[in-house]
């Protein structure tokens, strides 16, 4: 499920809008937030362990500037991204 989210959401031939979408461990993966960011859906998955996932947390803006319990690893290169 987590290679072809997109594909089946994209594709989707329903009359049911589909604006927001879940899953499990399987669907986990950094190209389905790009992916289905890109065609207005939401992606919120389920995480298991938050504190294993938060290890791997990256931020639009610096790291610095959050103050909660789960902190970023490090920054986005929002610049790399758009080359």
């Amino acid at each position: 499920m987590g290679h072809s989210l997109y594909d089946m959401i994209y594709g989707n031939k329903t009359d049911i809008d589909i604006n927001m979408v879940t899953g499990d461990n399987h669907s986990l993966n950094k190209l389905n937030f790009v992916a289905l960011d890109s065609i207005d859906v939401a992606y919120v998955p389920s995480i298991k362990n938050v504190r294993d996932a938060a290890d791997d947390l990256y931020s639009v803006k610096s790291p610095d500037s959050y103050t909660g319990l789960l902190q970023p690893k490090d920054q986005i290169k929002i610049d790399r991204i758009k080359s």
